[in-house]
């Protein structure tokens, strides 16, 4: 099985023995997609996201037009997809949240695709607080991994695992 990498940016494959992953999702959010078909389809995207609230008009309309243009890269209507970002802007409510996430999930279910699940895990097990997660779309699961400031990913249990 080859493994491809996907950084800032989006990749789209029908071959069964790929395997997508991006790194880093910090403030970034990462999107996997999964077509189901005559052949499964699947695709990663890692959108940028800053996280400064003044440069979210900017960069959802920079990430908006990514989405679409992926999105196309699967024209059948049966499209679902998994989200994950890292909650860091502290709220009013004393709660975290990451306000590109809220605006892909939006996106995504405007457009028609299934939001299969939506990972914003800021506390998880052995990694403690989180920092930064990892997302591994394989040929039949997705896999999210925690990792906290000092890069440990605490153990196997820890990771999330989400059947396409």
């Amino acid at each position: 099985m080859g493994s491809i990498e996907v950084p800032i940016g989006d990749y789209k494959t029908t071959n069964g023995d790929e395997i997508l992953f991006t790194t880093g999702l910090e403030g970034c959010v990462g999107v996997a997609i999964f077509q189901k078909s005559k052949v499964l389809t699947r695709g990663l995207a890692h959108i940028y996201f800053g996280g400064g609230v003044n440069d979210l008009e900017v960069q959802s309309e920079m990430a908006q037009e990514q989405m679409a243009e992926f999105l196309g890269k699967f024209p059948e209507r049966n499209r679902s997809a998994i989200i994950t970002a890292v909650p860091f802007e502290y709220t009013e409510d004393h709660t975290y949240k990451n306000r590109m996430l809220d605006f892909l999930q939006n996106y995504l279910q405007e457009e028609g695709v299934e939001v299969k699940e939506v990972d914003e895990e800021r506390i998880v097990g052995n990694v403690g607080e989180v920092h930064s997660k990892d997302l591994i779309l394989t040929p039949n699961e997705a896999k999210i991994i925690y990792r906290n400031a000092h890069g440990g990913c605490g153990q196997l249990s820890d990771m999330k695992k989400i059947k396409l």
